[in-house]
Formats: C-alpha cells, sequence, structure tokens
C-alpha cells in the first residue's frame, strides 16, 4: 500500500554527498544563462521578489523544506500552501487558487514528474508567474524546455558539493545581478565534513 501524507505535514526531501574530487571527464552543462546563489533558497527569494506584487502570496506545495518557507517568511514574503507531495504525479489542482498578483513554485520531485500538466495549468493561468524547482534534476527535459517566468535548483540535491543555488529564466527574464554573498561558514563546515 502506498504511504498516505495528510495535507497538513509539512515534509522535505534532502541530500547529502561525500567529497568526490573532479577528474578530467566531461562535466554537465547547467542551464544558462543563470546566477549562482550560496543557497537554493536564496535563489526563491530572488525569484519570488520578482515575481510578486507588493500584496502577493507565494503558494508552495505542501511537501515542501520548512527552512525554506521561514527563509521567505524572514525575506517579507508571504506564503500560502496547495497540497502535492512526492507521491502524487500532480498536484490536487482544486487547492490551488491564486490571486491577482500570487505567484507559483512547482516542484519536480525527484526529477521524475511529467511536464504536461503543469505547462497545462500555466497555459491556463497565464497572469499567474510561475517557478519551478528543479533540483533533483536540473538538466531533466522539463527543466530545459520550461516555460516558468523561472527556474531554480538547490545543487547539494545531484551535484556532491557542500551548497550553491542555481537561477535561471526559461523565458528570458532579467536575471539579479547581485545575488549576495551571504554567510560561508556553514558551507565550510559541510565541506569539510565532505572531504573528512
Amino acid at each position: 500500500p502506498r504511504a498516505q501524507l495528510a495535507e497538513n505535514t509539512p515534509r522535505s526531501i534532502g541530500s547529502e554527498f561525500h567529497w568526490i574530487p573532479r577528474d578530467d571527464g566531461p562535466g554537465i552543462a547547467l542551464p544558462a544563462p543563470a546566477v549562482f546563489f550560496s543557497l537554493g533558497r536564496h535563489a526563491i527569494v530572488s525569484a519570488a521578489h520578482k515575481c510578486l506584487s507588493p500584496t502577493g502570496r507565494l503558494w508552495l506545495p505542501s511537501y515542501f523544506c520548512s527552512h525554506t518557507t521561514s527563509t521567505l517568511n524572514s525575506a517579507g514574503i508571504q506564503t500560502t500552501f496547495y497540497f502535492d507531495h512526492p507521491l502524487r504525479s500532480e498536484p490536487n489542482w482544486e487547492t490551488l487558487r491564486p490571486s491577482p498578483g500570487d505567484c507559483v513554485l512547482f516542484v519536480n520531485y525527484f526529477g521524475v514528474r511529467a511536464q504536461k500538466p503543469f505547462a497545462a495549468w500555466q497555459v491556463k493561468h497565464p497572469e499567474t508567474p510561475s517557478i519551478e524547482d528543479h533540483s533533483h534534476d536540473p538538466c531533466s527535459s522539463w527543466a530545459l524546455q520550461s516555460r516558468a517566468m523561472f527556474a531554480m535548483a538547490s545543487l547539494r540535491k545531484t551535484i556532491p558539493m557542500p551548497d550553491g543555488g542555481l537561477l535561471w529564466s526559461p523565458i528570458q527574464q532579467q536575471l539579479p545581478t547581485d545575488p549576495g554573498l551571504g554567510s560561508w561558514n556553514g558551507t565550510g563546515l559541510k565541506l569539510a565534513a565532505m572531504v573528512y
């Protein structure tokens, strides 16, 4: 039997890797042009500031990182939730009711979801900008063919690195010019733990 997740139960998915020294083999081509951030959540904050009206809300899936939600709220971004989690092929669309000025964050959990239902929702709601989280496969066909206003990835979820966020605009919106440096203390400690 499939596990059931209550709509009001906060959940998240994370990853940690050991340090893998880079060899001379081919790398992966990340989406470009793009801006790098110290954390994936900083990329979401930056995109949300560009998408939302001053009174708009950012709609997040119910299965989402509580630390990222706290960071968004601390940055003055009002958040609300629609029902979605990794055991579903698509959200419960009836729970997603944005108002003018709102923005929606979609997550491609584990990089295995089909783009079609999300693209169909975007076509039906052209007035509502969307941000897509492709942390689990930033090079998927959906990530590379997206029509969202912004897309992002928390790079530590798929690449053996301590932290890092990537933000790009599939429809070529202007990207932030100064993502800010943030604090590197946690990243330094994580890198030391990965190498050790």
